[in-house]
């Protein structure tokens, strides 16, 4: 989990993708651990990055705006999530994870390469 959490770091603050390393990390973990686990994380992450933009004064009215106009989205989800949570097979939740994981590392090697300028 150290290792994990130390690259989860190194890549989010790279690529902004600090998810997908402990995604892969809990991947053979059952569904509601990965949920919860996953959900705990960015929780404390985002905290901790907006705590540190605020002090480098680097997050503006602008972005709170944008963060208030963006917040019905994962309100959303998390309703949704809710009601299917234990529709979700394990085997799927692992090829799921891996899908996405896959999708994040093909868009920031896109980005780090500048194929979608």
């Amino acid at each position: 989990m150290f290792i994990g959490g130390f690259i989860s770091g190194v890549t989010g603050t790279a690529t902004g993708i600090g998810g997908p390393p402990i995604a892969l990390l809990m991947q053979d973990e059952e569904p509601e651990s990965i949920r919860a686990n996953l959900a705990a994380f960015f929780c404390v992450t985002g905290v901790i990055s907006l705590v540190a933009l605020h002090y480098s004064g680097r997050f503006t009215m602008a972005d709170f705006s944008s963060i208030v106009w963006l917040l019905p989205a994962p309100i959303i989800a998390s309703l949704i999530a809710y009601r299917v949570r234990n529709k979700i097979k394990k085997q799927v939740m692992q090829y799921g994870v891996l899908v996405l994981c896959s999708l994040s590392a093909v868009v920031s090697l896109s980005q780090g390469l500048h194929v979608f300028r």
